[in-house]
């Protein structure tokens, strides 16, 4: 497997080149932008302190960019272990995950992570279990979008 991206270059909305320490290089091209950006949960990148901790490269527009998607999965858990997740509800979790203001639908959104779950959206997201938080995490996923598009590597 090659090594990991250390950098990214945003092209436009739908091409974004990914850099490898080695000098190597990797262009994704369509596909859905949560794929395109390593980003499975669309995670905000406000002022860029957070995400960084939790290995963002950059940017495209208002949303972090991550160097894999591993990272970037990793990077929806650790959001929903904060204070300000634990303490909500699962469907004021996704209210905040994913804000009307941001052109979504929380109510529609709430109910198809309910159906895809079976979780009771009112319930707290710190009483989840494992299993739980993993199903719900998953089904953001699902919502956000996680059709590939097409990679090339450029050695």
């Amino acid at each position: 497997m090659s090594s990991p991206f250390v950098r990214v270059e945003v092209k436009n909305d739908l091409r974004i080149v990914y850099f490898r320490a080695d000098g190597s290089s990797a262009i994704y091209l369509g596909g859905r932008k949560a794929w395109r950006l390593h980003n499975p949960g669309n995670i905000a990148y406000g002022n860029g302190r957070l995400v960084k901790e939790l290995g963002a490269i950059g940017h495209l527009h208002a949303t972090a960019i991550f160097p894999d998607y591993g990272t970037g999965r990793k990077a929806m858990f650790t959001g929903l272990g904060q204070a300000a997740y634990q303490k909500r509800t699962l469907a004021l979790a996704i209210k905040a995950w994913a804000p009307g203001e941001d052109h979504n639908d929380p109510v529609k959104y709430a109910a198809q992570v309910q159906h895809w779950t079976g979780l009771d959206m009112n319930r707290l997201v710190e009483s989840l279990s494992n299993a739980e938080l993993v199903k719900f995490v998953d089904a953001i996923e699902r919502k956000e979008g996680k059709e590939a598009g097409k990679v090339m590597e450029i050695p």
